[in-house]
Parts: C-alpha cells; sequence; structure tokens
C-alpha cells in the first residue's frame, strides 16, 4: 500500500469515528468489525443501567441480602463498561493515529519526509494510546462514583439515633459525630453508634478511586501516608481533590473551608512504640490504621494504643481536621492560607487583634482567634500537634529515599523549615522562603512559602502539612502547670462531717494561708479542689462547685495543699469548648478547671522537672523516648509528646528538638519554635515557659476541627 492510499483509509476510518464521539444518545455506527455505541449512548446506557441498579437499592434499604445484589449488579456494569472500553480504547487509538497523520501528510508529502513522517506516527501512536488510557480510566471513575453515591443513598432520610429499640438495617446518623449507621442487629441499642460497634456499622460511601480506603492513615514510607479520607465533611469543607481521592495527588486529603482556609485531614490511628521487648526495637513506632482493629480494647492487648488526639468530649474521634498553614488575617477571619502572613499574639507583628472581634493579643487570645472560623474550631492542642511529629518520625523511619519523603535523610530525617534567621532551615542550604515583609522581623517567612515545600510538611509530600518546623511558634492548648502560693501547715477540718457537694468547709487547726486559686486535698480523697476564698489563719474556706466529691468524715481530717504540679486535660474535655480565662470550670486554665477536668500528671513526670529546677535540653535519647502504656497518665503523657526521664540529651531521630522546662503557673505551651530558633526549633520542639498572658511577635497558631 501507498502513503496515499494509507491516507484515504485513514481518512475513512476518520469519518466513522467522529460518529461514535460526537454522536448523540441514540447513535450507534456500523463499522466493519460490528456496531459500536457513541460515546455519548454508551454513557447513557450505562447511567440508565446504574440508575435502575440504585433504585433496586433504594427500595429494599433493609434488606442486607438486596444490597449485595446491588453491588453486583454495578459490578456487572463495570465489568460491561471494561468491554466496551477495549472497544473505545482500540478506536481512540485509531482517531488519534489518523488525525496526526493526516495533519502530517498535509504538512509534506515528499518522499524526504516519509520517514520523518514514519517516526512521527509511531509516537503519536504512543500518545495516542496515553490518552485513550486516560479515556478509559475517566469512564472507570464515574461508575465508580457512581457507586459510591448508591451508597450513600442508603443514608438518605435518615433520622437521629435516640436510645430504643431498631430491627436489623435501621439506619439512624449518631449525635456524637454525625455520621451514619445501619443496625447488625434486632433489638434495643442503648448506646450511640459511634460507641457500639457491636450493634452498628458505619456506611461508608465506596472510594474505589486507586485503592484509596476510607479514613485510612495509610503506610509509613508510602504515598499520601499520614493524612486521608475525611468520612463525613462538616457542612462547608469540600475536598480540593474534587472526590478524585488520588494518593499520588497534591490535593490528598486536602479540603478547603468556606473561608479559604486549606485544612488536612488525619484519619484517627493506632500505634505501638519500640520498647526493645514489646515486638519493636527501642523507639520505633509501627502505626496501623484505625480499622485495623476492632476496638481499642483488641488493639491495647496488641500492645497498640489510638493516640490521645483522637478522644474529645469523651468520645473516640475518627480523626481531625487540621489547618495546612498557620493562620493568617483573612479579612477579618484567622485562615489557613498558603502565602499568608503568620498572625502573632503581640501587636507590633500581624497582631490577632487585628482579627474580628479583637482577641486580646495574649497566648489565651488564639483561643477567640480560632473562632472567628467558626465556634467549633480551636486552637491545635498539644495532642493533635505531637501526632504529626509521631506521624513523621514513623514515615522517617520507613522511609529510604525522596520518594515519598522529601525531607528523607541518611542524618537529618525529619520535616525542615524556617528557622535559621535567614529564611531557610539550619539543617539544609537549599530550603528558601519568601520573607513576609516586615521592616522589624525581615526574616520572618510568609507561612508555606518554602521553595522546596514538600521537605517543609510532616510526611514530604506535598499534601502534608507544613512548617511544623520553626516558621512561628504554635501556641498549643492541653498541657499547664499549677503553682500554689499557700503557705499553711497543719490544717485539719472541723469535726462535725461534711456531705458530697458541700463547698465551705471550716479549717480548725493550722497556720499560714490557703489561697484562693490553690488546689488542696483531704486525707483519704484522691480528688483535689480548687480554693475560691481562702483563709489567713483558721477559718471557712470555700472550695469550687461542684463541692466535695467524696463526704469527709466526722472527725478531724487533715487537709495538704497541692504541690507545684503539671496536668493534662481529661479525655471529657471537649476542646472546642474551652474557654481562655483561669477562674472558671470550662478555663483552660486555672484551679477551678484543673479540678474538675484534668488529670494530676505529678511534680514531676519523666523528664520534666526531673532535675528539680529549671532546665533546656535537646529530646531524643538511644534510651526509649516515650512511654509505650496504652492507658492511664503515661498513655496521655505520650499523646502530649513529654518524654521520659531518659528520654533527652538529643539524638538526630528526633531532630535535637528542645525541651525547654520552667513549669510557670497557668502554663502554656509552645511549640514547633520560630524562625530564628535553629536546630532547637522541629517537630517536637516545646517550650514550657512562658504563661496564658505572655503575648509575642513569634507567637502564633494553627487551628483544628473535629467532626
Amino acid at each position: 500500500m501507498t502513503l496515499k492510499s494509507d491516507i484515504d483509509q485513514l481518512a475513512a476510518d476518520a469519518v466513522l469515528m467522529h460518529q461514535v464521539v460526537h454522536g448523540d444518545a441514540s447513535t450507534t455506527v456500523t463499522t466493519a468489525g460490528g456496531p459500536v455505541r457513541s460515546v455519548a449512548k454508551l454513557i447513557a446506557d450505562k447511567d440508565a443501567e446504574i440508575n435502575v441498579a440504585a433504585s433496586g437499592i433504594l427500595a429494599q434499604a433493609t434488606s442486607q441480602a438486596n444490597t449485595s445484589a446491588a453491588q453486583a449488579a454495578i459490578a456487572t456494569a463495570k465489568a460491561a463498561l471494561t468491554a466496551v472500553d477495549v472497544v473505545l480504547t482500540h478506536a481512540d487509538v485509531v482517531t488519534t493515529a489518523n488525525q496526526a497523520a493526516i495533519a502530517t501528510a498535509k504538512a509534506a508529502l515528499t518522499s524526504a519526509d516519509v520517514t520523518s513522517t514514519h517516526a512521527d506516527a509511531i509516537t503519536t501512536g504512543t500518545n495516542a494510546i496515553t490518552v485513550a488510557t486516560q479515556t478509559t480510566l475517566a469512564i472507570t471513575k464515574a461508575a465508580e462514583a457512581a457507586a459510591s453515591s448508591t451508597s450513600a443513598l442508603a443514608g438518605a432520610g435518615a433520622a437521629s439515633w435516640v436510645s430504643g429499640s431498631y430491627n436489623i438495617g435501621a439506619v439512624v446518623w449518631s449525635p456524637i459525630n454525625l455520621l451514619t449507621y445501619r443496625a447488625k442487629t434486632t433489638g434495643a441499642k442503648a448506646v450511640d453508634p459511634a460507641n457500639d460497634p457491636t450493634n452498628w456499622t458505619p456506611i461508608i460511601p465506596l472510594v474505589t478511586n486507586y485503592s484509596v480506603a476510607m479514613n485510612d492513615i495509610g503506610v509509613a514510607g508510602a504515598a499520601g501516608f499520614g493524612v486521608g479520607i475525611c468520612p463525613q465533611p462538616p457542612f462547608g469543607m469540600y475536598p480540593l481533590s474534587n472526590a478524585i481521592f488520588n494518593p499520588y495527588s497534591d490535593d490528598y486529603g486536602n479540603y478547603q473551608y468556606s473561608d479559604g482556609s486549606v485544612m488536612v485531614w488525619i484519619p484517627a490511628f493506632f500505634y505501638k512504640f519500640g520498647t526493645g521487648a514489646n515486638g519493636l526495637a527501642i523507639n520505633v513506632v509501627d502505626v496501623k490504621p484505625f480499622s485495623f482493629y476492632a476496638n481499642v480494647a483488641a488493639a491495647n492487648t496488641a500492645g497498640y494504643a489510638l493516640h490521645r488526639a483522637f478522644y474529645d468530649g469523651g468520645n473516640i474521634q475518627s480523626g481531625v481536621f487540621v489547618d495546612k498553614y498557620k493562620c493568617s488575617n483573612n479579612n477579618g477571619t484567622a485562615s489557613s492560607i498558603r502565602g499568608g502572613n503568620p498572625l502573632s499574639t503581640a501587636a507590633s507583628n500581624n497582631p490577632i487583634g487585628s482579627l474580628t472581634g479583637a482577641p486580646a493579643n495574649a497566648y489565651y487570645g488564639v483561643i477567640a482567634a480560632a473562632k472567628t472560623r467558626g465556634a467549633n474550631f480551636f486552637p491545635g492542642s498539644l495532642f493533635v500537634n505531637k501526632a504529626l511529629a509521631l506521624l513523621a518520625l514513623a514515615h522517617a523511619q520507613a522511609s529510604t529515599s525522596t520518594t515519598w519523603c522529601a525531607w528523607y535523610h541518611a542524618t537529618n530525617n525529619f520535616p525542615k523549615g524556617c528557622n535559621n534567621n535567614a529564611l531557610g532551615d539550619a539543617n539544609d542550604a537549599a530550603i528558601l522562603y519568601v520573607s513576609a515583609g516586615h521592616a522589624t522581623y525581615p526574616t520572618a517567612p510568609k507561612t508555606g512559602s518554602a521553595n522546596q515545600f514538600a521537605k517543609t510538611t510532616h510526611n514530604g509530600q506535598n499534601c502534608g502539612i507544613a512548617d511544623l518546623n520553626g516558621v512561628i511558634y504554635e501556641i498549643c492548648i492541653g498541657l499547664t502547670a499549677q503553682v500554689p502560693t499557700s503557705t499553711g501547715a497543719g490544717y485539719t477540718s472541723a469535726a462535725t462531717g461534711f456531705a458530697i457537694g458541700t463547698t465551705s468547709i471550716p479549717l480548725i487547726t493550722g497556720t499560714g494561708t490557703v489561697a484562693a486559686g490553690d488546689m488542696i486535698m483531704f486525707a483519704g480523697d484522691t480528688n483535689q479542689y480548687a480554693v475560691t476564698t481562702g483563709i489567713a489563719a483558721p477559718g471557712t474556706i470555700v472550695i469550687a462547685a461542684p463541692g466535695l466529691k467524696a463526704a469527709i468524715p466526722a472527725a478531724a481530717t487533715a487537709v495538704s495543699i497541692v504541690p507545684a504540679s503539671y496536668y493534662l486535660p481529661k479525655t471529657s474535655v471537649a476542646m472546642k469548648s474551652l474557654t481562655a480565662g483561669n477562674t472558671l470550670s470550662t478555663d483552660a486554665w486555672g484551679s477551678p478547671a484543673l479540678s474538675n477536668n484534668f488529670d494530676n500528671l505529678g511534680t514531676t513526670y519523666g523528664a520534666l522537672w526531673a532535675t528539680g529546677a529549671n532546665r533546656a535540653t535537646p529530646i531524643g535519647s538511644a534510651s526509649q523516648v516515650f512511654d509505650a502504656a496504652t492507658s492511664g497518665n503515661a498513655w496521655a503523657a505520650t499523646g502530649a509528646g513529654l518524654p521520659l526521664a531518659a528520654g533527652v540529651g538529643g539524638t538526630n531521630a528526633f531532630g535535637n528538638d528542645y525541651l525547654y522546662d520552667y513549669r510557670p503557673n497557668d502554663m502554656c505551651p509552645l511549640a514547633a519554635f520560630a524562625w530564628n530558633d535553629g536546630t532547637t526549633a522541629g517537630v517536637w520542639a516545646l517550650s514550657l515557659s512562658y504563661v496564658r498572658g505572655n503575648s509575642g511577635a513569634g507567637g502564633g497558631f494553627r487551628a483544628a476541627l473535629y467532626l
């Protein structure tokens, strides 16, 4: 055959393919190989088949058997699509090759161009195969989206759960986490579905793109690790990936709130911290998705703990949204926007006081600042911050190259940032940030502005959370300390006895002061009580509501002043509900809150105050750095990134990030550190030197949100 006859044949084929590609929903084209439906007709036919399957599911939603049948129908539709896609792929290859050949022939038909044209045809044919493959993938994704929609429809119209009797297959939504559940059994159900996996199963839309599971933390060392797909985003929160959840994408696990803030979904996960005797080498971390174990008890039996960041308001949380960037001023709202100038708590540097409502330019003001975005937002807790640090550590240990961990390094194997006071990183000379342009602080950067962005995220990928090392201090609510001023000694209660709930208690012996704001204990009672009215000599003290939690017997009962101590919030505390003062039971500081809503870690805990004096020391050791406990104060302390007594001294694995331990009253933790802190900054960095009323040009925050 000649080149001209080839072109003629290709032109004829192109006419047929034009009808296939551009025909309407009723077009069928007759070809030498048989009838071929147009793309529009193919999609219309498959839509009809899928709709029929969906109708069947909706009509028989209470029947598990029919649900399975509907899924089978969808699978059949997928199979039909695949068969037709083979024809379409072949046709697309021919069409693209034809168009390329015709274009080439028009350009030149001389014998001298034949060789060049042949080579071009080969290249174009290869490109055509790529185009055809992408077309096939797009059609497959459409079918999968329809399947996901079908699953979602099963929960449409569900009622709020209330305690009562339910039949198997009944669908409700949980008032705790707003997720939808289906009853697995028939009978009385007095426990919210969110806390009753025995009787309820969550209805999760099918997400089969790239074999990614819903709400899965991923595999350490691999693409997409450390972020995931939110099972049910709140109103106003939309995926940047437009529902195509590709772990290889820069937007994987990334969402945008209505104010423009970019937040990243961190799915709940279990972890085991290596002790050398629990199946893992010392300081090795293993992370498993929340779905790996049937429940927390099963995970604990295996030596794994659910990270403390995923308990809030007395409930287990499926995950948490965390700001991708440090907060900046977005027309009065504290927003997470790339390239923003980070907010601070000082009037001299992008103050939070300029936000809507004029939050106080103090560390406690970040609580009000976070709520400029909405009532449910809160400044990221220390638990959330250190959950990200733990994920970074697990990713570092599992990675062997920079493929899925851009900051991977044989020595400095941790996220980089802006910390060298020259818009760069003290451990990586290749990093360069953009100045925020402040005359007084010219080396303070814009958030998210690094030239090698992935090196500055917790997972070493563009989908991760940025700037956890330096840029500006992150004020993290959670851990605090109470230091008494009382001098009292030898006090006892009156010998008349006092009932539970009593708030006024006479003290009949002793000397010195029992100061308002301090904490006391009564012999035989492990509870601690906040003093609201004190004494300087024997007299009546008043303790904060709800008063005594255990009765005092009708005998003189010794009273003791609680010494300086560290405190962490109980799992019953909802971070969004913490208030900014130090006199109310809802506050994040102060004895009324500590006595009711916080657990006392003691005068010293692990490395904290281990020397009995203020100190600064790098975190990390060849010895075990964090406790491997699965419950109790030791578990909570690990969740807050508090090292064991032997877990300090510094190692590269922990970035040689610093712990500053000063234990002031009303202590307010700072993490990440600032643009000028050098190698002391990092994901494990923790300053316990400042109090709620401090302010600073280097003190900012990022917000978080539970479902």
